[in-house]
Order: structure tokens, then sequence, then C-alpha cells
């Protein structure tokens, strides 16, 4: 029996900083805690901010005048904590990242943030493949704010910032503006840019230190209710809550099982924690027993970045200079494409594009040799690379189309890696009969293909063959091809 698709979530937040009045305009330079100031972020595929995603080895502006940009700095001691839980991993993660979204504040565009929980635990999408009769899914956490930084002026002197892009920044943009201007952009052109350069510009940034702890099971013979787990989520905060804070004795377990008639289960504890001594918790007896020796490690000189401010981000067109007004506004517009895009290939076993590629041009087909016989390039406009590292690693391509022949001949249609004459790129084909002297609509799927095989500039060469006894010539026309991604 498949896991019940039910989410509840909770949400626990205590002592929320008001963080957009406390900026102090002094000057701070300490290039050490200044790393992600002024460079830039892709908050669709990492929606909860980590400080080694930034992207620091594409600058956004040039270094030398950067470098002596003064930051402004202001003290903070405020902390807050919150918790979610589900019975279902994907809608556990959408509702865990929109509690996060909603608890950060911010007014610029974050994106779907679909992928938070994913990102940080790829080991439960794996989990989430098995038979089981209920799960139960966990996560908590508890953020000490202590330093904030920001850019000085950065919105309301933004000109000055835009005159001051790094080179290779500036280059890029003025591609994609040539590449628009001649009507020979594709998308996937803005997707390598948002894979480049990210989505967002950090501005405002918060430093202390964060504790995250997610948990799951799943249960082969207990039924885990709506009531049910919303009383074992209480008990399980309830006991992270005595133990981050140490105002009273800690449970030896995370929540007594046996209670709740929950057993035959597997079970996984992930904890990270975000400044002070690097630690790891391999379950919670260690979590119990070691966690005040993290707790006492933490200080001023080892606060990691643990959240952007409220606003503390700006959207990566608005640093586009004036000039480039039109690829700007376009880049705008490709952000939604890709976040949703990216949306559903983490969330769905399978992603559809229908009709990526049509031709209308009637292609006649002769028994002369597959390399003498018209052929169509289907470029992918998508990031192949990213739907491998998702685990879509097999893709079906459906095409759909008007055939005719004279004669009962057998036709074929032959997928390439690459444009050669070489029969040692063939990716898969398929043979099918059709005999009629008018056209007909047919379909033909040609299923299981290696993602990795496709090789050449993201394109599939389609070729057509056709053999028999007798006169084999056939046409094809109104092609339209779609691809199915496969998990």
């Amino acid at each position: 029996m498949k896991k019940i698709l039910i989410i509840i979530i909770s949400v626990i937040v205590t002592c929320i900083a008001v963080l957009n009045s406390t900026t102090v305009n002094a000057a701070y330079d300490n290039t050490e805690e200044r790393d992600e100031l002024g460079y830039s972020y892709n908050l669709v595929k990492d929606p909860y901010f980590r400080k080694e995603r930034v992207k620091i080895a594409n600058p956004i502006f040039d270094e030398d005048w950067f470098s002596n940009v003064k930051i402004l700095s202001s003290k903070l001691n405020t902390s807050k904590s919150y918790s979610s839980y589900g019975e279902s991993l994907s809608s556990y993660a959408r509702e865990y990242s929109n509690s996060v979204k909603a608890n950060l504040g911010t007014t610029a565009v974050y994106g779907s943030m679909s992928a938070s929980m994913s990102m940080q635990s790829e080991n439960l999408i794996n989990e989430s493949n098995e038979e089981y009769i209920s799960s139960f899914y966990h996560s908590y956490m508890q953020v000490n704010y202590k330093n904030r930084y920001a850019l000085p002026n950065f919105k309301s002197g933004l000109e000055l910032y835009k005159g001051n892009l790094h080179k290779n920044f500036y280059k890029n943009i003025e591609t994609l503006d040539n590449k628009l201007k001649s009507k020979n952009i594709k998308d996937k052109d803005y997707y390598d840019f948002f894979d480049l350069y990210g989505t967002h510009i950090i501005h405002d940034i918060i430093y202390g230190s964060k504790i995250e702890a997610n948990y799951y099971f799943n249960s082969m013979d207990s039924v885990v209710s709506k009531e049910k787990a919303k009383k074992i989520s209480s008990e399980i905060s309830a006991n992270y809550t005595t133990l981050v804070t140490g105002n009273m004795n800690v449970s030896d377990n995370l929540f007594e099982k046996s209670n709740y008639g929950v057993k035959s289960i597997s079970e996984s504890l992930m904890v990270t924690t975000y400044g002070g001594n690097e630690m790891e918790f391999i379950s919670y007896k260690d979590l119990i027993d070691n966690l005040r020796m993290w707790k006492q490690s933490v200080n001023q000189n080892n606060y990691s970045p643990v959240e952007i401010s409220s606003d503390g981000m700006i959207e990566i067109w608005k640093i586009i200079p004036n000039k480039f007004s039109s690829i700007a506004k376009k880049i705008e517009e490709m952000f939604f494409k890709y976040d949703s895009l990216n949306s559903k290939k983490i969330s769905e076993k399978k992603y559809v594009w229908e009709n990526m590629y049509t031709r209308d041009k009637e292609y006649k087909i002769t028994d002369t040799g597959r390399f003498k016989q018209p052929f169509d390039s289907v470029f992918i406009d998508l990031p192949l690379q990213d739907f491998i590292d998702l685990g879509y690693n097999k893709f079906d391509l459906v095409f759909d189309f008007q055939v005719r022949e004279n004669y009962n001949g057998f036709k074929g249609i032959i997928m390439y890696s690459e444009n050669k004459n070489d029969d040692s790129k063939i990716i898969n084909w398929q043979e099918f009969t059709f005999a009629n002297h008018d056209y007909e609509e047919y379909r033909v799927i040609i299923k299981n293909n290696d993602v990795t095989k496709i090789k050449d500039e993201s394109t599939i060469f389609v070729r057509y063959g056709a053999h028999g006894n007798g006169p084999d010539t056939w046409f094809n026309k109104d092609m339209k091809i779609s691809i199915i991604f496969r998990r």
C-alpha cells in the first residue's frame, strides 16, 4: 500500500527579529565575514540559503572596485525556532519550504522554493519509492541571530553598482542581448545564465548559529493517523526545544514509540549545525551527549551566515545596465519559466514536454539508404545535466505525424546522437508497417532511451529509412515530437 498523501504543517515561531530596522551606519571591513555580500545565489535550485552555494567563483561586480566598498554592520540578539511535519515527502517538502519562506519575510521574488527538502535529504527521495503502510517526516530548526552585514546604499544607489560590473558578467549580458536582437536565442541560453550567475544578488545577510534536525520513519505494519502524527510531532518538537535551550531534563528518546503503537520501522535522523566547531551527530543519543559541546564552541569568531535579511536579495535582472533593458526584461520573464521547470523536475517522477519539435513539410523517404533521406534535428531546449543529476536517466520520444504509402513496406525511425553517417551513433530505433494511399494520423513511441547518450549540443538527429519487397517509398508530414523524461 502506497503512502497516503496527507500533509500537516505546524510552525512554531519565537522572538521573530524585526530585521529591517536594525542597520547601523558603521563601516565593517572584516573580509572573512563579507564573503557572501555582493555575490549571487540561485534561489530556484537552492531556496534555503547555504553559504557553500554562493557563487563566489562568478562575481557580479569588479573585484578591485568592490574591495573598497565599506560594509555596514549591526548587532543582533534574537532567535527563532520552527518545526514542520507530514505524512507525504513531496507535500511536506513544499509546505516546509513555504514555512521557511513565510518566516524569512522577504519581498524579493523567491521562486517556488519546492526544492528545499529534496536538496537537503536526497536519501528521503529514494526511500519514498519503496512500499510501506505509512511514513512520518519531521523537521526542526533553531536559529540564533548575532550580526547583520549590508552593502551601503545598495537599492537607493543601484546605478553606482551597475556601473562597476565584472567584465565577464557584463560580457555574458552583452552576448545574450546580441542573441536576442538577432533572434537566435534559445531557452537554454537563459537557463545556462541562471546556472552560471544565479537568480538573486545578496546585499544584506545575518550571521549567527543554527541547528537543523531532519527525522523520518517508515512503518511496514503501523498506520500513522493525522491525530497520531500531530501528537508525535509535538513530542519531538518539545524534546528538541528542551535539548537546545537546556531548561529541563531531556527525554532519552526522541519520542516514545510504544505510546503510539509505532513498530517495525526504518528511521533516520540527520542533524546539521552552522557556526561553532564542525560536529557530526549520528543519533539522538549522540545529540544529547554532545550538543552542549557544540553550543559552547559558538562565539563571535566563528559565526556562520544563517539567513538572508528580510528584503536582503535583489533579482539579478535589476542589476543589468539600462542599455540592456530588452534582455533584462526577457531574463525576468524567463526566471518564472526556469523556476517552474525546476519545480516540476524535482517533484514529479516524469517530466513531459509535448510538441517540443514540429515540422509541417512533407518528407519523401525511399529505400536508397537512411543517410540519403531528409532528417530532423531535434534540439532539446532544456538543461539536460540537471535532469540527469535529479535521477531522470531514461526518456521516451513520441512521434505523432501523418503518413502514407502505396505498399506495406517496412518504415524505420532512427535516433542518432550525432549528425554523422555512422550507425555507431544510434541511440535507438523502431520499425513499423503501414499501407494506405491517403494520409492518416500515426504514432510511434521509442521508449527507455539513455539520457546520457544525447551528446551533440543537446540535439537528437532523427533519420528515416525504408526497406521491403518492391517499392518502399513512403511519406510523412505534420511531424510533432514530444519527450518524456523518467526517473
